[in-house]
């Protein structure tokens, strides 16, 4: 057999929608790479140790086996005796903990699979309540009537979310494969109890696609580090989660089959950078069972022709597990992956080290002006739920500034932050929204900045699924030398620079720094014509900060009072005003003010407004 024929026979052999780019082994400088990436890694101490893996291990044993007992109980109910035998559930780990690159203290992903014979809502009633009955479960909580519906609790000092899902089974055998069989597996099943077992299903099918589990898991760990490091790690903020991470990799893991991790990594970001979006990452080819889930086709489903980086789940109903993506935040994940491939590139000749990829960016250095979303409530347990709300919806806030004709581009922080000081509700969370405005078309042209509607009907949204005396929302405005009043003191360093070093998408620059993805790019609402120097930055009100929507010390869903600086919330209280900033040529700047029939002048920096 000739050499060339040796080669498409290894080829056939992997795994993957198309043959591998390179067969490749390892040479020793990549093996010697790799232990430096392992070493990196121990002294970051940012992954669980043996002992707190044994302890996950112990805690999920404890749980099933309470849980079989459960159902065991229930069934007797329902069952006669002779039909009792091997009536149980069995407990699946999934995400981060299953992939075996959990971080330290991270909680655990698990479902509870059950027979035919448990209902849903007695797992969320009769099975709660026997979890808050229990000596060695605290903070236990039920979301019952969420997207994919969970418990979350602490079991053992382990902090585990359960899902829950019913087979139409008699019993659940020791050794159920959830990858296998699937059309008999999701026979008669609903949409919730689908969502809630295909998290397992998707990470055991990642693990199986990929040709080297182990070189997979190390190389992950260091793109989960440098995702959450560069601020592009969250499914709920727009950007990419857990899941999405990692089919990409394993993607690239069936391109290079036999990469040891290093090898693995630098290729992830080559190929990204090149990656003809929106044309999906797939693992695998599917051919769909006779069942009729819905799933991602963009050639029957309108609303999948719209989605900018699909990422499709390995598995049956196909899902794209980005979806959330907006335009502003593709364009903050492609620059980080640009900066990726130019250190990767570095590292690779010894002039930058693997730290130099993972370096943590600073989100404040890169704009000037910034929209901060506050919720508080009375009580510890209140803010719990309401944190969640907001954070579940603040894209959707995004989405609206991105349609607004006068901003470039909304980013919103993926870190939220506490009280900044002691005068602050005790259960008080903040996000912060970095803005870009557009430059104005011509020198000496002003850009009308109306932000009105968009929060008013995010706060709206809110009013609607959170109506209660004990919550608070405001929406602020702050240039960046304001942060320091919404922030703790021990972010403040991080607001120090004069002007932002970076915007994302602006170009290429220094990779070096926190803020170093892209050029410096002009900020504000308007710019110099002619000139190469930043545009003028707007200013706002006389204070540093204008308040755009505030509800402090009004509950959500209450009326608001009128006041300087205010907009109200409540739908009969609203009074159309806009927000214009100008800006021409000159190191004078331009001011943001609020146009109305008592004020048309842009040459006073103040925010005006009727009362």
């Amino acid at each position: 057999m000739d050499s060339e024929s040796k080669v498409q026979q290894q080829q056939a052999a992997y795994k993957g929608v198309t043959c591998p780019l390179s067969l490749a082994e390892p040479t020793e400088d990549d093996l010697k790479e790799t232990r430096s990436l392992e070493e990196m890694m121990k002294r970051m101490n940012v992954f669980e140790s043996q002992e707190g893996m044994e302890q996950r291990s112990t805690a999920l044993i404890s749980l099933q086996a309470l849980a079989c007992d459960w159902i065991s109980e229930v069934a007797a109910q329902k069952c006669p005796s002779q039909a009792l035998d091997g009536i149980g559930g069995k407990i699946f780990a999934f995400g981060s903990y299953r992939l075996g690159v959990n971080t330290r203290g991270a909680d655990v992903d698990a479902v509870l699979v059950s027979t035919r014979f448990i209902e849903r809502h007695e797992f969320f009633d009769k099975f709660f309540d026997r979890l808050r009955e229990h000596p060695r479960c605290g903070a236990a909580h039920a979301v019952s009537d969420a997207f994919v519906p969970v418990i979350k609790m602490t079991f053992m000092g382990v902090d585990i979310d359960l899902l829950f899902a019913k087979l139409d089974m008699a019993t659940i055998p020791d050794n159920i494969d959830l990858r296998e069989n699937t059309e008999t597996l999701l026979r008669n099943l609903d949409e919730r109890c689908v969502r809630s077992i295909n998290g397992c299903r998707v990470t055991d099918e990642i693990l199986h696609q990929v040709p080297n589990p182990e070189n997979f898991r190390v190389a992950l760990k260091v793109i989960r580090i440098w995702a959450k490091n560069r601020g592009i790690y969250s499914n709920a903020m727009g950007f990419l989660g857990g899941v999405s991470w990692a089919i990409l990799l394993a993607r690239i893991a069936q391109l290079y089959p036999n990469a040891a991790p290093n090898v693995l990594i630098i290729r992830f970001f080559h190929v990204l950078t090149r990656w003809s979006w929106p044309k999906p990452v797939e693992l695998c080819e599917l051919s769909p069972p006779n069942l009729h889930f819905p799933e991602w086709d963009p050639r029957t489903n309108i609303k999948d022709q719209f989605h900018l980086m699909p990422i499709i789940t390995p598995v049956y109903p196909r899902q794209n597990s980005t979806y959330n993506v907006s335009i502003s935040t593709k364009q903050v994940i492609l620059a980080e992956l640009e900066r990726g491939r130019n250190l990767t590139n570095e590292i690779m000749f010894k002039q930058k080290s693997w730290e130099d990829l993972l370096e943590p960016v600073n989100f404040f250095d890169a704009y000037r002006h910034y929209v901060i979303v506050i919720a508080s409530s009375d009580t510890a347990e209140l803010h719990l739920d309401f944190q969640g709300l907001v954070e579940s919806q603040l894209r959707k806030l995004v989405l609206s500034f991105e349609h607004n004709g006068a901003i470039d581009r909304a980013h919103v922080n993926t870190e939220s932050y506490g009280r900044a000081n002691e005068s602050e509700p005790e259960h008080v969370t903040k996000w912060f929204i970095g803005i870009e405005f557009k430059k104005a078309p011509e020198p000496g042209k002003k850009l009308n900045v109306d932000l009105t509607f968009d929060i008013t009907n995010f706060i709206r949204q809110i009013n609607g699924m959170a109506n209660s005396l004990q919550l608070r929302l405001d929406v602020l405005y702050s240039k960046k030398r304001g942060l320091s009043h919404y922030l703790p003191p021990s972010e403040h360093w991080k607001i120090n620079r004069s002007k932002p070093a970076c915007v994302y998408g602006a170009g290429n620059c220094n990779q070096g720094g926190a803020a170093s993805a892209l050029a410096a790019a002009a900020g504000g609402a308007a710019g110099a014509s002619g000139s190469s120097a930043s545009a003028p930055d707007p200013a706002i009100s006389p204070m540093g900060s204008a308040m755009l929507m505030s509800g402090s010390d009004v509950p959500v869903g209450s009326k608001r009072p009128h006041s300087p600086n205010c907009f109200a919330s409540s739908s009969q209280e609203l009074q159309p005003k806009r927000l214009t900033a100008a800006g021409g040529g000159g190191a004078g700047g331009g001011s943001l003010t609020r146009t109305d029939s008592s004020s048309s002048s842009l040459s006073n920096v103040s925010v005006k407004a009727k009362t």
